[in-house]
């Protein structure tokens, strides 16, 4: 539903992360500034900071702070971790949802696919991100909190019982389970719930119905497991019941004071994922400060999604398409880097040729006539009739009719050309003249028009988007 993009600022030549809609219908609108609202009030090293609201082509889009890494999920899937380096992970990544519940917010959304990790000299660092399905503790009105009463809302391998039952009467030990349900993919390497299919998921989690954590991982600390069993408790009265009391119960040794970051780790860490190839640096040793001196440059003509697993080839974006995003702030602009636009030609001016000049023309002087000895007169014949002439038939005067064409481009669901009251085949001849055309996309979508020009033996083509919901001429 939503893509991200790598932006800079012009003023300032900071980078930025730039999140905005796939599908702008209102209802999606609504909940993305939700999502930034509920975000920006959140200042912790463990949480990805919204610092700004902007207009994108009439849709909301949300100024992030660029997160220089990868996923969690990326990370366990290509990387395998030291128990001190899981374990500081886990530290941060509570730390975080903990200042989120003490914000008054409910994440509903926790899993390995929504913690990034940013890439610091000092080792990874975790960041909660993405709020778009998270809930007010203590919301005035149903309009902070627009879920709707007997639905289920978010991952469903990651969710809380109470929470596949009803969205909208969760509180924060619904976040205690999904962390729960995190960590148990963190130090074990597989999934609690990995279930053949939605039902089956559902069906496991409201049954506590997984492998033990002692069996999967005998050698793994007591306060490790027992952290792990006490927030994946089935009913939420037997749960821990927040984020400080998961983390007295994880944290009860202290990591090393000089950091489970080793070089091997750091190596490995810039070939994951949508990672891979970014900024080719070494991220190991002293050199590492170099690279956000080395960020600036080799991102100043580079546009393309932030990727993330488990976005839809739109939102990959849907993405093999360029785009110029100006959007307007208080102090400066937001840009989006496009590729080198190709440069129109200027006209060539032609000075007209004079014609050649034509030289006079002479008439020849008539050669003299011999004369010669007079005929004998003939006597005149008889008159003949003349024939009378045929009337010429007069010419019929035809007026020519000039046409052009229409092409309808685009993934519009239906697509009509109407000019007068009337619709016409835009694959057929068309009498010059201003027509309007009109798409339809997904149900519920507002329709979009657009008046155009049809020309004399022009071709005109018309890109109708179902991503912005608007028709342009092509």
């Amino acid at each position: 539903m939503a893509v991200v993009y790598l932006v800079r600022h012009q003023q300032l030549r900071t980078l930025h992360a730039l999140k905005v809609l796939g599908m702008p219908m209102a209802p999606v609108q609504q909940r993305l500034l939700q999502e930034g609202r509920v975000q920006a009030r959140l200042k912790h090293a463990n949480i990805v900071t919204v610092t700004d609201v902007v207009d994108v082509l009439g849709s909301p889009g949300l100024i992030l702070e660029y997160v220089y890494g990868f996923t969690l999920a990326e990370l366990l899937r290509d990387v395998p971790l030291s128990l001190e380096q899981k374990d500081l992970l886990a530290r941060g990544i509570v730390s975080g949802v903990g200042a989120a519940h003490a914000a008054g917010l409910v994440h509903r959304d926790l899993k390995p696919a929504n913690i990034l990790l940013h890439l610091t000299p000092e080792g990874l660092i975790p960041k909660v991100t993405d709020f778009g399905l998270a809930k007010l503790l203590h919301a005035e009105d149903d309009a902070e909190n627009p879920t709707l009463s007997g639905h289920a809302m978010g991952t469903p391998a990651y969710m809380a019982p109470e929470q596949i039952r009803d969205s909208k009467h969760v509180d924060q030990r619904a976040d205690i389970f999904s962390l729960g349900v995190v960590l148990y993919e963190m130090v074990t390497g597989k999934r609690a719930f990995d279930a053949p299919d939605t039902f089956e998921t559902y069906r496991r989690v409201c049954d506590g119905d997984f492998v033990p954590i002692r069996d999967v991982a005998p050698d793994l600390p007591p306060r490790m497991a027992l952290a792990i069993d006490g927030a994946m408790q089935v009913d939420r009265a037997d749960r821990l019941p927040d984020c400080s009391a998961l983390l007295s119960a994880w944290a009860d040794e202290e990591v090393s004071s000089g950091g489970p970051w080793d070089r091997d780790t750091m190596s490995r860490a810039q070939e994951v994922g949508s990672f891979a190839g970014a900024i080719p640096v070494d991220l190991t040793g002293s050199r590492l400060a170099d690279l956000y001196a080395t960020a600036d440059a080799e991102t100043a003509d580079f546009v393309a999604p932030i990727s993330r697993p488990g976005s839809s080839p739109r939102s990959g974006l849907n993405a093999a398409v360029a785009v110029v995003v100006l959007v307007a702030t208080f102090w400066g602009a937001w840009v989006l880097w496009p590729s080198t636009p190709t440069s129109t030609p200027a006209p060539i001016a032609v000075e007209p040729q004079p014609a050649p000049a034509q030289e006079p023309y002479v008439a020849a002087e008539p050669e003299p006539v011999p004369i010669r000895a007079p005929l004998p007169i003939p006597m005149p014949a008889a008159p003949r009739p003349e024939p009378v002439p045929r009337p010429k038939p007069e010419p019929v005067a035809t007026s020519v009719v000039q046409t052009g064409r229409m092409t309808i481009q685009g993934d519009a669901r239906a697509v009509s050309v109407l000019r007068d009251g009337r619709e016409f085949d835009p694959k057929s001849d068309l009498d010059v003249g201003i027509y309007t055309v009109r798409a339809v996309f997904e149900e519920g979508a507002p329709p979009a028009s657009l008046e155009i020009s049809v020309l004399a033996n022009h071709v005109t083509t018309v890109w109708c988007d179902a991503a912005f919901y608007r028709c342009r001429l092509k």
